[in-house]
C-alpha cells in the first residue's frame, strides 16, 4: 500500500455521512471504539462510494471554477 498524501481541503461531513449511509450501508460515521467500527462491504459498494466521492469533488471544484 502507498503512503497518502495529507491535503488542506476537506469534504463537508454531511456529504462523506450521506455517502457512506447510501453506498455503504453505514449508519453513521462516529468512532464506537468497539467492533461496531468494522463494516464489512462489498467491493461493489465501495466503487459505488468512491464514485461518489469523486463525483462529488469534481462538481465542487467546478462551481469554484465558475
Amino acid at each position: 500500500m502507498g503512503a497518502t498524501k495529507s491535503h488542506n481541503r476537506t469534504a463537508p461531513v454531511s456529504l462523506l455521512a450521506t455517502i457512506a449511509a447510501e453506498e455503504l450501508f453505514i449508519e453513521n460515521l462516529q468512532t464506537q471504539n468497539s467492533g461496531a467500527d468494522f463494516h464489512e462491504v462489498s467491493v461493489g459498494c465501495v466503487a459505488s462510494a468512491l464514485k461518489a466521492a469523486y463525483e462529488a469533488g469534481y462538481k465542487a471544484a467546478q462551481s469554484k471554477n465558475k
